[in-house]
């Protein structure tokens, strides 16, 4: 809360005003000596600062009982001094059990004290009169306490690994902003070595689709030195792609694409020594070019990648590559003892890493060829080649075994080999076959500090598998843990959204998983604005997949529930679009079926009033919208505030400035496109809308992409596939627009931005 000092003045004189025995009058005209004066000096001082949090006195005119009011500014505020005032206060002197207060609207007091703070108050009623000194000791105490604490300790609270979860949720919700602040928290800590911080600036600039910043990291030719993760690597390699081919794929040049290829892309040749693990289209089609471009051409690579599913729909790109290969000389016969360490030491410094890898597996265990199995294995960097090195490994001869991990180089690739797999607390390698068995690893405390890297390495075989049940996992996410259990498995929490929603459509069969991530995030000590959009998202793949609505158990009304949950903990203007969203969600999914949406219509009416200068134009227009689909725009009718006419003068009229426009909007959730349509249509006049949510490049969205005189591109819920192909064919002349966030009011305010940046051109 930030209020003038006149209104301060005016809070305080209606708080101690008609219904408290200390008035505000008295307080003034005393003397500094008075009493009442120096009984409440500290806290109206405080008050007038606007230091906040504000505890203020109030003592009932009949009862005489001593009531004191914690006004707090925010809610993570809030949930931190609900914890002081619980140790220190608690029911041992007040009937206080953490409750927010149930303010009373018709007194006056507490009337003031939610028109001004809203839900963000705590009532602490003195049980007996006598206690009444000590409570005012022990809260002078909490907020003595309080201001002491510097900022900067209570910054350096979160460790780094729920720093790396928080940045993992930025990108999940496609949040660019709160990615680099978390990766500048992160750097500032001085806790990672300077290649892991380059490797999550590359994480960061391909999750945004910044190529040529990517390119232009002053790191890059360290990174390309060093090993890395392979998810580095198919990053690296999509940028190349996007900066230095793409193009040529889009002439169908394939010369020209082998051309660039040696001449400015060979630099990364090292990116493709393996392609087991790449999964990006834009990567395989790089380590196909490179196939094609190297010196030999690698035919048997080439084919294989150009059959790769990542890359079905660009299968005429494929095979334009594949022709211009020469044609394969005549078989020869050739024994199987020339198969050996020659041919695989061939393929080896060819940096054909995995044909090496395979060859090299077939030979009988010796020093040499453990030697390179393990360093492939390290290079490959999958599961898959994690455990065939490992196998290859215990079939030594003990002999072997001992003279090969004698070498600290070949124990440091079994250790990076075991973190993959997973290891006991002895650090021997303990291969996990199942996420069940990784709860288990995770909930007996071995080796729990390499535990996120063996989930994100078995994750997707895990859930592959035929014996994989949804219902047990959602049982076991949801067991209460304490400690380091309890920080592993939130920290987690981006990577099961990933596997289970992300990475593959909503299905019936994980709603109880969905629903146990949600209560994972709900219940957090810290519900930030990237968790909020995971919610959203957890909560539209559960009432989009076969919802329930019986009475012991209805989806909606769960749902429902939750938003008012979390709308009371987090209310605040900047988080009104999330909750407008959610009630939109509510309403599409047709929840007001089965459960009551007229409280959370309430609470937002009542938020619009507290914040009416704060609400944007989109937002009211949304509000409004959302109360006509129930039926009650009569609880939404607060006038908004009006613009100052200076304002109002200088504001062009944009109503009719883009009519006769086609507008063309990508967005995966085909609610918040059709909602924004809806809003656009009231903004502006004889426009025309078209909406697309294909996952991939089609004909029609070439078309458009082509045609429609504005194209916006909802960034924040679209996959890499489609919208590259929308920039690739969309003419330089035309305009593209991205929007700041998801929701239909942020693509609205994209659109009235480009309009007035027209106005003013």
């Amino acid at each position: 809360m930030t209020q003038s000092s006149d209104d301060s003045q005016a809070f305080l004189r209606s708080f101690f005003g008609s219904g408290n025995s200390i008035q505000w009058d008295a307080y003034k005209s005393a003397a500094p000596t008075d009493a009442i004066r120096s009984y409440l000096e500290p806290w109206v001082r405080r008050f007038l600062k606007q230091e906040s949090p504000f505890l203020l006195p109030r003592v009932d005119p009949s009862s005489k009982q001593t009531t004191w009011y914690v006004l707090c500014g925010n809610s993570r505020e809030a949930r931190s001094m609900r914890e002081s005032l619980l140790a220190f206060i608690g029911p041992t002197y007040s009937n206080f059990h953490g409750q927010l207060a149930k303010l009373d609207p018709e007194d006056p007091i507490e009337s003031c004290c939610k028109s001004t703070f809203g839900s963000l108050v705590f009532r602490l009623p003195v049980i007996h009169d006598d206690d009444r000194t000590k409570v005012g000791r022990l809260l002078t105490a909490i907020i003595d306490y309080r201001d002491r604490e510097s900022g900067r300790s209570l910054a350096a609270v979160k460790p780094i690994g729920r720093l790396l979860r928080d940045l993992e949720m930025a990108i999940l919700a496609r949040n660019e902003q709160s990615a680099w602040a978390i990766y500048g928290e992160i750097r500032s800590r001085g806790r990672l070595s300077a290649t892991n911080l380059a490797f999550l600036q590359v994480r960061i600039f391909a999750a945004f689709e910044k190529w040529a910043e990517l390119l232009l990291l002053p790191v890059l030719d360290e990174i390309l030195q060093v090993r890395r993760p392979k998810r580095i690597s198919d990053q690296i390699a999509q940028a190349v792609y996007r900066q230095h081919l793409s193009q040529h794929e889009l002439t169908g040049d394939v010369s020209a694409a082998v051309e660039t290829y040696r001449g400015t892309a060979k630099r990364f040749h090292n990116l493709v020594r393996s392609t087991a693990g790449l999964q990006s289209p834009d990567a395989i089609k790089f380590a196909l070019v490179s196939s094609v471009a190297s010196d030999p051409t690698k035919r048997e690579l080439a084919e294989q990648l150009a059959g790769h599913s990542a890359i079905a729909a660009d299968a005429e790109w494929a095979n334009a590559l594949l022709a211009t290969l020469p044609a394969p000389a005549p078989a020869e016969g050739v024994s199987e003892a020339v198969i050996g360490y020659d041919v695989a030491d061939a393929r080896y410094n060819e940096n054909n890493f995995d044909e090496a890898f395979a060859l090299y597996l077939l030979q009988p265990p010796t020093n040499r060829s453990v030697h390179r199995v393990l360093e492939l294995a390290v290079e490959i960097d999958t599961r898959r080649s994690a455990e065939d090195a490992i196998a290859y490994l215990s079939s030594a001869s003990d002999d072997v075994q001992g003279r090969v991990l004698s070498r600290r180089v070949c124990s440091g690739h079994v250790e990076i080999l075991s973190q993959i797999l997973g290891q006991d607390s002895g650090g021997k390698v303990k291969p996990i076959e199942s996420l069940i068995d990784w709860f288990e690893f995770v909930d007996t405390g071995e080796a729990v500090k390499t535990s996120g890297e063996v989930l994100e390495y078995g994750i997707q075989k895990w859930i592959s598998n035929s014996s994989f049940e949804t219902s047990k996992i959602a049982e076991t996410l949801q067991i209460s843990r304490t400690g380091k259990q309890r920080d592993i498995i939130r920290n987690a929490v981006p990577t099961f959204i990933r596997a289970f929603l992300v990475d593959r459509s909503a299905t019936r069969e994980c709603k109880p998983i969905y629903n146990a991530l949600t209560d994972l995030l709900i219940y957090d000590e810290s519900v930030g604005p990237d968790d909020l959009t995971a919610i959203e998202q957890l909560s539209e793949a559960i009432l989009t997949t076969a919802p329930s609505h019986d009475v012991s158990n209805n989806d909606f009304q769960h749902v429902a529930e939750l938003t008012t949950y979390l709308w009371a903990l987090i209310a605040a203007p900047r988080h009104f679009d999330w909750v407008l969203s959610m009630l939109d969600l509510l309403i599409d999914t047709g929840a007001q079926q089965h459960t009551s949406l007229t409280p959370i219509l309430a609470t937002l009416a009542e938020s619009s009033r507290l914040w009416a200068r704060r609400i944007s134009d989109d937002q009211w227009s949304l509000l409004e919208l959302l109360a006509a689909d129930l039926d009650l725009t009569e609880m939404v009718s607060v006038p908004r505030p009006e613009v100052e006419e200076a304002t109002q003068d200088d504001s062009p009229d944009i109503r009719s400035l883009l009519a006769g426009k086609s507008i063309a909007v990508y967005s995966l959730t085909e609610r918040i496109a059709r909602r924004f349509g809806q809003l656009a249509q009231q903004t502006f006049e004889g426009i025309k809308i078209h909406y697309i949510h294909d996952k991939s490049l089609t004909d029609r969205m070439k078309s458009l992409a082509q045609s429609a005189d504005i194209f916006i591109i909802n960034t924040w819920d679209a996959k890499h596939a489609a919208t590259n192909g929308i920039k690739d064919s969309r003419p330089k002349s035309k305009t593209c627009l991205h929007a700041e966030g998801k929701s239909s009011t942020q693509l609205l305010s994209c659109l009235i931005h480009h309009a007035n940046t027209i106005c003013r051109t």
